[in-house]
């Protein structure tokens, strides 16, 4: 049912009004402003006079206000159009921002959520894609100009100072460089919503970068000759210790320069490992040789003052820099083509070959799966032999042997 309307006295001098609707008070026969309806409504059949006679409107009246109720509404459609128009012509999340900008915020909000030890790598890696690509827009850095910044960097001599100064990249520091590029795209797009596309990425194989142990593990006399190069080379036996902890745990590079005294249980005899690459904890066993060590240094004046085990002479805060010792250490010895994490391999091949079952050496060494087991698989082909002979000493000696 209609609405009843009320009687409204607008102007005397004109007979007609328009209800409920005094804005029509100079009696101009014009429909109020309502969206474009149905032409049976009661607004658009009749009106009351001043003595509340109620007349017809006329159908010239009812087709002036439609018309009118029809234009309002294609300008309203019209403006929605444009609205719509606007938003499909806007560009996308990814061409409102650029690397550089991209690069910038990754240094601001994700560089102290990484591990310390691998925040300079991030942080030369994605300034060298800044370098290059910072004009660029994130859509405009597409698989092909990750895979452009991938070649320009493979083969190449390393000019930056450190370590790696005039030799060439190989595939696995490319392929560092790749994933710090990842990381970048992956903090765009989940957490800061500039990105909207599959990760880039994702979709660049990895380089191949060999598979298997570099070298041979270390033999008991080059053992022995490193030993005795550590004591020379480092005469309050942080670098030996070192070392022993690194052949013993298997641990990472990391993990023992960066050990601290808390991450270690003289009672139970045990180290803690708290930050790891797969960021679970792992506990590991001392033998009582690095144990004895420990205590040693422990026992050393000033060697509380510092959380590290092996405190920087130079400053307490900071954890000891092995790589000049450990280089004269290895040359003193004769040792050559041999990293430090090549003690990982080491410690790895020997739980292979004392026949250490498989899961006990995945949790030794904090691997999730077999996959990295299989590199050292060729370690145990002399005990697998030695198997074999027993089996025929025993069952098939008095098999008939070719004449």
């Amino acid at each position: 049912m209609p609405q009843k309307l009320k009687k409204i006295w607008l102007n005397k001098k004109d007979n007609k009004y328009w209800g409920k609707y005094p804005e029509y008070q100079f009696g101009k026969p014009k429909p109020p402003k309502r969206i474009l309806g149905d032409p049976e409504a009661d607004d658009l059949k009749y009106y009351f006079t001043s003595k509340g006679r109620r007349l017809n409107m006329t159908d010239q009246m009812i087709d002036e206000e439609l018309q009118r109720r029809y234009e309002i509404k294609k300008d309203e459609i019209r403006e929605e159009i444009q609205d719509t128009l606007q938003r499909l012509d806007a560009k996308s999340v990814g061409d409102q921002h650029t690397v550089t900008q991209a690069v910038n915020k990754f240094f601001e909000s994700r560089l102290l959520e990484l591990e310390e030890s691998t925040r300079p790598a991030y942080i030369r890696h994605l300034n060298m894609v800044k370098q290059t690509y910072g004009h660029l827009t994130l859509n405009q850095f597409d698989r092909e100009k990750i895979i452009e910044f991938r070649e320009s960097l493979l083969g190449v001599v390393i000019e930056r100072k450190g370590n790696g100064l005039g030799k060439i990249r190989k595939p696995k520091t490319v392929n560092r460089h790749i994933a710090s590029v990842q990381s970048l795209f992956t903090a765009a797009t989940k957490d800061w919503g500039w990105y909207e596309k599959m990760n880039p990425c994702s979709q660049i194989r990895q380089l191949s970068e060999g598979g298997g142990v570099e070298r041979d593990p270390l033999t008991p006399q080059e053992i022995m000759r490193l030993w005795n190069a550590c004591l020379a080379e480092n005469g309050n036996k942080m670098l030996l210790t070192a070392v022993v902890l690194a052949l013993s745990t298997g641990a990472r590079e990391a993990e023992i320069w960066d050990l601290k005294r808390k991450q270690i249980n003289f009672d139970e005899g045990t180290m803690m490992f708290l930050k790891t690459k797969n960021k679970k904890k792992r506990s590991v066993g001392l033998y009582a040789g690095s144990l004895e060590l420990l205590k040693m240094m422990s026992e050393q004046e000033g060697w509380a003052d510092s959380e590290y085990v092996f405190p920087s002479r130079y400053d307490v805060n900071k954890s000891y820099d092995f790589r000049l010792p450990f280089k004269k250490a290895k040359a003193a010895a004769g040792i050559e083509n041999f990293r430090w994490h090549d003690f990982r391999h080491c410690t790895a091949s020997f739980l292979m070959m004392a026949k250490v079952d498989r899961q006990t050496i995945k949790e030794i060494m904090g691997w999730k799966s077999d996959s990295m087991l299989d590199r050292y698989v060729h370690l145990t082909a002399s005990h697998t032999s030695e198997g074999h002979q027993k089996m025929i000493d025993k069952f098939l000696k008095d098999l008939p042997k070719a004449a």
